[in-house]
């Protein structure tokens, strides 16, 4: 019966789709992961600091996932990644007067944890394949940068307490053998 109202809808929607997806441009997604808690063989993992137990007190525990996380949205790592991506967007004459970082990360960057794992990815969706691949190749870096730089503050941390602990064990030993010595003379086991 109504045979003529069903086709002319479905034209009409086939040729709106057509002209749709003609015009808008394909959104790309790119994306990376990093393992954050990687128990052996890695520098990361501290594994050194994690096995020794001095005292009671436990060196280099393991952060937790979030942190690293948190680390990786944050300013540190991302804001030179945001300052280039603008750099980009000006080059090819966008606006980015009023873009800011939050909403950049938003709109444009998913980072999270795969289910059940310590894997985080991150992901990077943009018009531009090639705004991708160098906006994920320098978060990368850069949190690589901070990844060495707070290893190295970690292993010298580690190094300063060790050589405190040495100093006062040294102190305590020299306190120890003065007592024996003392103790071997007025008891003449010399």
């Amino acid at each position: 019966r109504e045979k003529k109202f069903i086709i002319t809808i479905t034209i009409l929607s086939a040729i709106s789709s057509c002209i749709f997806s003609f015009i808008t441009k394909p959104i790309w997604k790119g994306s990376f992961e990093i393992v954050t808690n990687q128990k052996e063989g890695n520098l990361k993992s501290n594994s050194l600091l994690e096995s020794l137990n001095i005292g009671g007190l436990r060196l280099g525990d393991e952060a937790k996932n979030e942190t690293q996380k948190l680390i990786l949205k944050s300013e540190l790592v991302l804001l030179p990644v945001f300052e280039f991506v603008k750099k980009e967007y000006i080059k090819k004459g966008k606006d980015v007067s009023e873009m800011e970082l939050k909403e950049w990360i938003k709109k444009e960057l998913e980072i999270d944890y795969e289910k059940g794992t310590s894997v985080l990815l991150i992901q990077h969706k943009n018009s531009d394949k090639e705004l991708i691949i160098k906006t994920l190749d320098l978060i990368s870096k850069k949190y690589k940068e901070y990844s060495k730089r707070d290893i190295m503050q970690n292993l010298e941390n580690t190094i300063f307490y060790l050589e405190k602990q040495r100093e006062i064990l040294r102190e305590r030993s020299l306190k120890s053998m003065k007592k024996y010595n003392k103790f071997a003379i007025e008891n003449n086991l010399g």
